[in-house]
Parts: structure tokens; C-alpha cells; sequence
């Protein structure tokens, strides 16, 4: 039998027995416990520098183009790569 608008999960009481819990109480364990809770992982510090800066604009040390890059899909720009990689590392 379906209950419409509640998502059930299940969590072990013991061995052989379990209980329903809506997502509504996971949540609300996850909110109370976020680090230690053992169903929903705490993703809130991924990312660069916690999301608490903006990721930076690296700056353009070589350009393929200006080594010779088509990228028409016809033409072989390996190394037109090559060549940018060389004078990025310089």
C-alpha cells in the first residue's frame, strides 16, 4: 500500500526489525546532528575554499589558438597543444 506525499525509509531498531521514518524526520535528525548523522552526509563544506570565496579566474599563460589550433576537427592540433603546454611551463 502507497501513502502519497511521504517518502519512507528504513533504519535498523535491532536485529530483524526495523521502522518506517518519513523524510521529514531524517531531515529534521540531519538538521540537529549534521556531522554525525549516519544517513545524510554533510556536503556543506565542498567546494573551493568552503564556498565561502568565489572560485578564482586563473589567468591565461598560453593559448592553443595562438600556437596554431584549428579545431575544425579536421586538422591534427596536437602540436599546437604541445606548444602551448612548452611555453606554459616556461
Amino acid at each position: 500500500m502507497a501513502i502519497m506525499g511521504l517518502m519512507f525509509a528504513t533504519i535498523g531498531l535491532s536485529a530483524g526489525h526495523a521502522a518506517a521514518v518519513t523524510s521529514q524526520q531524517l531531515w529534521a535528525d540531519y538538521v540537529r546532528a549534521p556531522d554525525t548523522n549516519p544517513n545524510i552526509p554533510n556536503c556543506s563544506y565542498a567546494g573551493y575554499a568552503m564556498g565561502e570565496r568565489p572560485i578564482p579566474e586563473p589567468k591565461v599563460v598560453a593559448n592553443v589558438r595562438d600556437e596554431g589550433a584549428t579545431g575544425d576537427g579536421k586538422t591534427d592540433d596536437l602540436p599546437a597543444f604541445n606548444a602551448a603546454l612548452k611555453k606554459a611551463s616556461d
